[in-house]
C-alpha cells in the first residue's frame, strides 16, 4: 500500500488508470481512465452524476423511502424529483406501475439504491431486470440509470 501512496503522489492519473483496468476485467470492452470518476465520497459522487445529467426541466425519479442527499443535490442542480414508493410487502421492491406512470420525455436519471439505504433491502437479479426492463420500455426516451453502494477491493 506505502507504494501505491507514493505512486499517486506522483502520479494524479494513476488511480483512475488502475480502476479503469481493473473494472475492464470482466467487460468486451476497455474503459480508459477518463471513463472514472473517483470521488471524495458518496454526496460528491450523486452530485457529480445530477450535475452531468441536470437540463433545464429535467427530472428524476427517486425511492420513498429513500437517501435524502439525492433530494439535497437535485435541488441544488433544479432537477425536479418524482418519487416511487417500495412494497414493504414485497421485501422493499420497486413499485414498477409507480416507475411506468412517473417517466416521461424529461426523465434523466431512474435512481436505484441497492443494497437499499434505509430499508435495508437487496433487490434480486431477477428485480433488477424487471426494473431495468421497465426503464427501457417507459415513455422516457433519454433515461440513464446508476446504482449506488457499489465496492471493490483492489
Amino acid at each position: 500500500m506505502n507504494h501505491m501512496v507514493y505512486l499517486f503522489l506522483l502520479d494524479f492519473n494513476m488511480p483512475t488508470i488502475l480502476f479503469a483496468e481493473y473494472l475492464s476485467h470482466d467487460l468486451p470492452y476497455k474503459l480508459s481512465s477518463d471513463d472514472v470518476f473517483i470521488t471524495s465520497g458518496c454526496t460528491q459522487a450523486i452530485d457529480v452524476a445530477l450535475a452531468m445529467l441536470a437540463r433545464p426541466g429535467a427530472n428524476i425519479l427517486l425511492q420513498w423511502p429513500g437517501f435524502p442527499i439525492y433530494e439535497l443535490c437535485a435541488a441544488f442542480r433544479s432537477l425536479e424529483v418524482r418519487h416511487y414508493d417500495l412494497l414493504p410487502e414485497k421485501g422493499f421492491e420497486a413499485d414498477l406501475n409507480a416507475i411506468e406512470a412517473l417517466a416521461d420525455q424529461n426523465t434523466v436519471a431512474l435512481v436505484i439504491i441497492n443494497p437499499g439505504n434505509p430499508c435495508g433491502n437487496l433487490y434480486s437479479y431477477q428485480h433488477l431486470k424487471k426494473v431495468c426492463g421497465q426503464v427501457f420500455t417507459s415513455n422516457s426516451k433519454h433515461l440513464a440509470m446508476y446504482t449506488k453502494n457499489i465496492e471493490i477491493s483492489i
